[in-house]
């Protein structure tokens, strides 16, 4: 459960931070700004970018995680269903045949 967790929330705070593009970035500097405010700008942008690919690829693994668990839940479940349902045969087989 917790891992559902985590994933749902970090999938959540990478389409907030997705969201929060202009409050973040701000203003593209114009084409005669000075180079430090390019700079800085660009700077900016490969941070937010570099979180963003961080955030999704967090994500991504996570659900990668929740997917293996519920495989193995499934499998363990229907190999119970399994045993289930030839023990409940040999009893009916077993009830015909007296």
């Amino acid at each position: 459960m917790r891992l559902k967790i985590a994933t749902t929330a970090s999938m959540i705070t990478g389409l907030v931070l997705l969201a929060m593009w202009p409050f973040i970035m701000g203003a593209k500097p114009p084409s005669g700004a000075p180079n430090r405010a390019i700079e800085e700008y660009a700077a900016r942008a490969m941070a937010y970018f570099g979180l963003l690919l961080i955030v999704f690829f967090v994500t991504i693994v996570l659900a990668w995680f929740v997917l293996r668990q519920t495989r193995r839940e499934f499998v363990i479940k229907s190999s119970e269903n399994l045993e289930n349902l030839i023990e409940a045969t040999l009893e009916d087989h077993a009830k015909e045949r007296s």
